[in-house]
């Protein structure tokens, strides 16, 4: 099934299409609905061009007070975005890259003040985010972003959606700090994975026991009931789903103290409404 939106089409069933409607969903419940953003702004697909991209996080439609992004991204870092073509320049490429450089040279210090959360659900969006040319200290440190979170590598793409509704299912709905609320979606998130491959183990050994003698499957058996427990399962789903690189970066992580600190829910801290929150679907991530 194809579902319109926006004049463009995306496919709904998939790991994107899922994110992007439950985000969509809880920005306009949980934020629209209680009055601390006027207005959600959701781009797909070709609508979701550098132009725009830019546009939106210069505040020019709104300052934004929430982003999420969902995208490709590969090493640099850099995300994958529409590339502002008109219709007869058909040789050119439908995507380009935004790079942290793009958007410290685009925006002024302290341009996106106010904003509490960039979330860059995309593959490298955080890699070296200690590094001056990282999204995470341009985002934080130049445009005064409270929190950006982001892969500092791989990351498979049904994880970080699954993480994605977790946490906002946290933060948003039941308005758990963000500390709170990122820490517990992405130990849930762990646990379901791990949980994933603990079933994948059971039906192999179910397997086994079927085809082998009944005290070799029990030998088997036994052997995986001591040296297998729930940790040895988050590291192999670690292995496969690349969980440890979901992190988030705020200012904290960019002083020279690093004192740590808890971050206030939505709407906390910052006044009501008038802002902007933002969603965009590029369609274009690999499957990791």
């Amino acid at each position: 099934m194809r579902q319109g939106y926006g004049g463009y089409y995306i496919t709904t069933y998939t790991d994107e299409g899922l994110e992007f409607y439950t985000v969509k969903d809880y920005f306009e419940k949980y934020l629209k609905g209680r009055g601390i953003v006027s207005e959600v702004k959701a781009l797909a697909e070709e609508e979701a061009k550098y132009s725009k991209i830019m546009k939106i996080l210069k505040g020019e439609y709104g300052k934004p007070k929430y982003v999420h992004i969902v995208t490709h991204g590969k090493e640099g870092p850099a995300l994958e975005v529409r590339n502002d073509k008109n219709w007869w320049e058909w040789w050119k490429s439908d995507w380009t890259d935004l790079t942290p450089q793009d958007v410290e040279k685009n925006l002024y210090q302290g341009q996106m003040s106010g904003c509490k959360l960039v979330f860059l659900s995309a593959c490298y969006s955080l890699q070296n985010y200690k590094e001056e040319d990282s999204f995470g200290y341009v985002f934080v440190v130049w445009c005064g972003v409270e929190n950006v979170i982001g892969s500092k590598g791989v990351i498979n793409s049904y994880a970080m959606a699954m993480f994605a509704i977790a946490f906002y299912e946290r933060y948003l709905a039941k308005s758990e700090s963000f500390a709170q609320a990122y820490a517990d979606a992405l130990s849930s998130t762990k646990e379901f994975f791990a949980r994933l491959v603990e079933i994948g183990m059971q039906i192999t050994l179910t397997i086994f026991n079927l085809k082998f003698q009944q005290w070799i499957a029990q030998l088997i058996f036994f052997i995986v009931e001591v040296a297998f427990d729930l940790y040895i399962a988050e590291q192999i789903a670690n292995q496969i789903w690349h969980l440890d690189n979901i992190i988030t970066v705020d200012e904290d992580t960019y002083s020279s103290s690093g004192s740590g600190g808890s971050t206030p829910g939505p709407g906390g801290g910052g006044g009501g409404g008038g802002g902007l929150g933002l969603i965009q679907l590029l369609c274009k991530r690999g499957k990791h």
